[in-house]
C-alpha cells in the first residue's frame, strides 16, 4: 500500500464515509430531541387541562357537603343556628369544666373541646345565649301538666324525646325568662331558661342512646 493511500485526507472512501456517518448521527440526535420536546409539550398541555378541571372541582359548591369537623355533625348544625353548645360527660359536665358557662358557637373552641374529650356527649345552653327556652316533661304526669298549662296540645315546635319524657323547644321571649323552681308550672314539668342549675338541654342526636327529634 502506498503512502498516499494511507493518508486519510487523500483517501476518497475514508473521509466520505466518515462524513456520511457523522451526518446520519446528527439527524438521529435531532429527531430524538425533537420527539422529546413534542412529548414534553403534549404532557404539559395535558397537565394544564387536568389542573383546570381540578380547580373547577375545588371551587364548585357541593350539593350535599359532608361533615368535615371532628365532632358530630349535629354540633356544627346547632352552632350554625346560634345555639351555644358544650361537651358533657354522659349527662353531666366534665370535671374541672364550667358546664354551660363553657357553651359556645365558635367552631375552633368546639374543636378544642372535642380534642380534649373525644366521644363526648353535648349539651345546649338554654336562655338568652341561645335564644331558646325548653319545657321539660317527666312521664305522663309532666305531659298532662304541660297540656293543662297550655290549655291543649303543645304547638308545632321542635320536640326531643328524653329517657322519661320530652324537651319542647320555644323561642326566647322578649325580656327575660329565668329557669323556674322545679315543678313551679306543674308536677313533673320543669323549665330551662336563664340562670339556675337546669340551664342546659342535651343536644339531639349527639349523645349515646339518644332518641330521635321530631315535630310536636
Amino acid at each position: 500500500m502506498s503512502e498516499r493511500s494511507k493518508d486519510p485526507g487523500n483517501d476518497l472512501d475514508g473521509p466520505g464515509t466518515n462524513l456520511e456517518q457523522k451526518a446520519s448521527y446528527d439527524q438521529e440526535a435531532d429527531r430524538v430531541v425533537s420527539a422529546r420536546q413534542q412529548a414534553g409539550h403534549a404532557a404539559r398541555a395535558q397537565a394544564e387541562e387536568q389542573l383546570k378541571r381540578l380547580n373547577y372541582v375545588r371551587q364548585a359548591e357541593p350539593s350535599k357537603p359532608q361533615n368535615a369537623e371532628p365532632f358530630p355533625a349535629i354540633v356544627g348544625v346547632l352552632a350554625a343556628r346560634g345555639w351555644a353548645v358544650f361537651p358533657l360527660d354522659g349527662k353531666i359536665p366534665f370535671k374541672g369544666s364550667s358546664g354551660f358557662k363553657d357553651a359556645t358557637t365558635d367552631l375552633a373552641q368546639l374543636r378544642r373541646s372535642w380534642t380534649g374529650h373525644p366521644g363526648a356527649n353535648w349539651g345546649i345552653a338554654t336562655g338568652r345565649v341561645s335564644g331558646i327556652v325548653v319545657l321539660d316533661t317527666d312521664g305522663l304526669a309532666g305531659e298532662r301538666a304541660l297540656r293543662d298549662l297550655l290549655g291543649g296540645d303543645p304547638p308545632a315546635t321542635l320536640m326531643i324525646e328524653t329517657a322519661r319524657g320530652h324537651h319542647y323547644y320555644f323561642k326566647y321571649p322578649p325580656g327575660t325568662f329565668p329557669t323556674l323552681a322545679a315543678e313551679a308550672l306543674g308536677p313533673k314539668l320543669d323549665t330551662k331558661g336563664d340562670v339556675g342549675r337546669g340551664r342546659a338541654a342535651r343536644a339531639p342526636g349527639s349523645h349515646r342512646g339518644s332518641c330521635p327529634a321530631r315535630r310536636a
